[in-house]
């Protein structure tokens, strides 16, 4: 009887609607990408059985949003998989803001964000790159969060279109993928507690590299050989990453700190010509093949786009974000690896002569792809032209093979100044006017989701006058 009474007090208290479970009409969270000193895209998916939802949004540099700086209405469509990217503009440089969105009755979570400086003395990114969710937890992100950094760039594999590498997780069953299984995908990794939190609280700058897609392919011969599939995942791309939309699937573009640094977002899938044999190191046909004088890595267009924005740039740092490992890593003269830029060295060489011809200083090649943490110098006849610091994954493997032989690579790569091959982890890289400060961050387990950060290494690049 008592227990009946104590029922019923509770149900006059609270009442079966609240008591019973609130479908959650944000699953995926949100999250802000791209910002410049007056813009930032806002992006979120919403969860409904309609044809189309109407989301409102508000953005407040208040977290209680005392008063708006901005509110709207976005229409989130079947067509589109219900997400939104809004692009919110006419806001003040180097301010935090707060968001939220609207549907019907229901709000989704506050995201906090914040607008470029207009000019700056430091700037703080933290570099991520390879999650594959059935290999581990994005425990990266966790720790990130604590970094506080200013912009989170994703150097590509944000999902991977297969079950790869581990079974720590559930992942989806695989199949040959088309647009319902990518977008499948990124919900699916968006489930991730640590990499929705991050999301949420620091603004994005993405490029995309083979997984979104498929492992190693070369953007031209994809198009020609099934084209649905690229289409299908560029599309689940932009409607799950916020990114300001280019024409034509175009994602390379510039981000530019002040007078401090200028960030050249690289795309080195979509225009490449065909990879030729990706794990044959030592045919003297394939090696035949890659030095062919009209091979494209990033394509005429995005080259030359690459190279005269590099020249004009007054910023003191200047930092392509790069797919794949730009050092040659080279043995006996063949490449380890034809699907880097070893597999195309003929462009290599045009942007490593441009350099040297135009004495550009003070270059950062960052990236991602590998799975294991590299600092690299990129020499020419004898001169250091710039560096390159390769991050870990966030939980992609392989590490376990290369762990074991990793005391070698120096040896055979003398430009390597560093490799470690041991825990997966993320990069930050801390941005000041007389040097930049690289910290490569391990994680101790990937497998449960309380893995623990340790300090890998710690590299000071000082200026070039």
């Amino acid at each position: 009887m008592r227990t009946f009474l104590f029922f019923l007090f509770l149900t006059c208290l609270f009442p079966f609607s609240a008591l019973a479970e609130v479908p959650d009409y944000f699953p995926q969270g949100v999250a802000s990408g791209d910002p410049t000193t007056d813009r930032l895209t806002l992006w979120t998916r919403v969860e409904t059985a309609e044809s189309s939802a109407t989301v409102n949004y508000q953005v407040s540099p208040d977290p209680n949003f005392s008063y708006l700086v901005a509110s709207g209405t976005a229409i989130a469509e079947k067509t589109g998989d219900f997400t939104v990217n809004a692009d919110i503009s006419g806001l003040k440089a180097d301010t935090t803001y707060y968001y939220r969105f609207f549907y019907q009755d229901h709000v989704s979570s506050i995201g906090r964000t914040k607008t470029l400086p207009a000019n700056t003395r430091k700037f703080r990114i933290a570099l991520l790159s390879c999650q594959n969710f059935s290999a581990g937890w994005f425990t990266a992100y966790k720790h990130l969060i604590n970094d506080q950094p200013d912009l989170l760039i994703i150097l590509g594999d944000n999902i991977y279109d297969q079950t790869w590498y581990g079974t720590a997780r559930q992942d989806l069953p695989n199949r040959n993928p088309d647009l319902e299984f990518y977008r499948q995908k990124h919900r699916l990794y968006r489930s991730d507690p640590y990499f929705r939190a991050a999301l949420a609280k620091f603004p994005v700058a993405a490029i995309w590299d083979d997984h979104e897609v498929q492992n190693n392919y070369s953007g031209k011969a994809m198009k020609l050989a099934d084209p649905e599939k690229i289409k299908s995942g560029y599309q689940a791309f932009f409607e799950y990453l916020p990114v300001r939309k280019q024409t034509d699937s175009r994602i390379y573009r510039q981000i530019k700190i002040g007078q401090l640094v200028e960030f050249f977002l690289l795309d080195g899938r979509q225009y490449r010509d065909q990879n030729v044999c990706n794990f044959n190191p030592f045919n003297p046909h394939c090696l035949y093949l890659s030095q062919a004088a009209n091979r494209q890595y990033l394509g005429e267009e995005q080259e030359k786009w690459f190279l005269e924005n590099l020249k004009a740039t007054t910023s003191t740092w200047k930092i392509p974000l790069n797919n794949t490992l730009f050092t040659s890593a080279n043995l006996f003269w063949f490449p380890v690896n034809y699907d880097q830029w070893d597999g195309f060295p003929v462009a290599r060489q045009r942007i490593i002569d441009f350099i040297d011809r135009e004495k550009i200083k003070n270059i950062i090649f960052l990236t991602g792809d590998l799975h294991v943490f590299i600092a690299a110098e990129i020499n020419y006849q004898g001169k250091k032209l710039a560096r390159e610091f390769v991050t870990s994954a966030v939980s992609s493997s392989f590490r376990q093979l290369m762990y074991s032989v990793q005391f070698l690579f120096p040896v055979l790569f003398p430009q390597m100044n560093y490799f470690n091959a041991e825990h997966p982890g993320y990069t930050i890289v801390d941005f000041q006017n007389r040097q930049a400060d690289i910290y490569f961050y391990g994680i101790t387990d990937i497998v449960k989701p309380d893995g623990q950060r340790i300090l890998k290494k710690h590299f000071s690049v000082k200026r070039e006058n």
